[in-house]
């Protein structure tokens, strides 16, 4: 979270990148112990939609809940704007804005984000739109290209160019100002306009410096000791694994809890419909036969086991029970949505493991 703070009263608000089942909140607080309160409007900068919040209250301390506004207008959007008009006994007395970026995911206790330190891809189009989230900017190293990253958080990189062949691919970032060289340009973004008249107005201007702070003994990771790495310098594995064919092979994608796309291919092991009705019979005047079963469906389900050799702990699979919405690609090349039946995953203290996950095709 960040602070703002102007005329006695701090204002606590989400960091430049959030995530949506975070806990996302703005707190004001009055050191001189007025009475305060403000008039919040949240806006989704990709759609223009906007919700507006507001309490004058009686104490000093006042706490809005941003959690089912942002919910109400993300729609697959990154970026949201806030204006906050702060009051002290009923009076104007500040406006303040800021911008955020809202992951799709969510913050967990025994992990930092950016942590995977394993990605799987199984074709050209899963290399098209591969995310990260980098701690500041710098150098990505890839199959001896360099990559320049201009900020921290959320990048997705297309690396189609760099990896052309199967295998496996070690990808080394390391932080440093000005991951293109020097020529990347800071940005300014206008996030708040206030005190307006026909001549004059008040403009807030949000100040980016894309080369960001380069973290020195900073640590990410996990609970597991060996998954912890050094922020200012690491490295990832690619395993870009294509299809082969006549193998029963079954590939999903899901949103991990950085919000970032991830893919899981494996072999089907078996497939299983089950129905449940009612049966019943009829007089039918087409048949001699007095009483013909028949049956009424009324609850139906598809599902597949399938298995997966060698996933590597430090991918964070088990993210996928995490994922609201997960979809498998089907017979056609098509993405259709499904469900993670399996409501339990355990990974050990191995590095790799193999796995068996089943997933609901079907459900009606």
């Amino acid at each position: 979270m960040r602070e703002y703070t102007n005329n006695n009263i701090t204002i606590t608000y989400p960091d430049t990148t959030s995530y949506l089942y975070d806990n996302l909140f703005v707190k004001l607080e009055d050191a001189s112990n007025n009475a305060i309160g403000a008039k919040i409007r949240v806006t989704d900068l990709a759609s223009n939609q906007y919700r507006k919040l507001q309490y004058f209250g009686e104490t000093p301390l006042l706490v809005f809940s941003l959690n089912d506004t942002i919910q109400s207008l993300y729609h697959d959007a990154i970026s949201f704007n806030v204006v906050i008009d702060i009051y002290q006994n009923g009076f104007l007395v500040d406006s303040y804005g800021f911008d955020t970026d809202i992951m799709n995911g969510r913050t967990l206790p025994l992990r930092s984000h950016g942590s995977a330190r394993t990605i799987y891809a199984y074709s050209e189009n899963d290399l098209h739109k591969i995310g990260f989230i980098f701690p500041a900017s710098g150098n990505l190293s890839v199959n001896g290209h360099g990559i320049p990253i201009i900020a921290g958080g959320y990048t997705s990189l297309d690396l189609r160019s760099y990896i052309t062949e199967t295998g496996t691919y070690q990808l080394c970032f390391h932080a440093g100002a000005k991951g293109d060289g020097g020529t990347s340009q800071s940005t300014v973004s206008i996030v708040n306009v206030a005190d307006i008249t026909p001549f004059s107005a008040k403009a807030q201007l949000w100040f980016t410096d894309t080369s960001g702070d380069v973290p020195s003994g900073d640590k990410g990771g996990g609970v597991w000791e060996d998954d912890k790495f050094y922020l200012e310098s690491y490295c990832m594995t690619l395993v870009y694994e294509e299809e082969c064919p006549d193998f029963n092979f079954f590939e999903t994608r899901y949103l991990d809890t950085d919000g970032i796309m991830r893919y899981l291919g494996g072999k089907i092991i078996e497939e299983t419909t089950s129905a449940s009705g009612d049966n019943f019979y009829r007089m039918d005047t087409s048949t001699v036969i007095r009483n013909i079963s028949r049956r009424y469906i009324s609850d139906s389900a598809d599902t597949v086991k399938i298995g997966y050799q060698d996933l590597r702990r430090d991918s964070y699979w088990t993210d996928i029970l995490l994922a609201d919405k997960v979809e498998f690609l089907n017979y056609n090349g098509d993405w259709i949505e499904c469900s993670v039946k399996t409501n339990k995953a355990t990974a050990t203290s191995d590095e790799a493991m193999d796995v068996e996950i089943e997933y609901e095709i079907l459900k009606g």
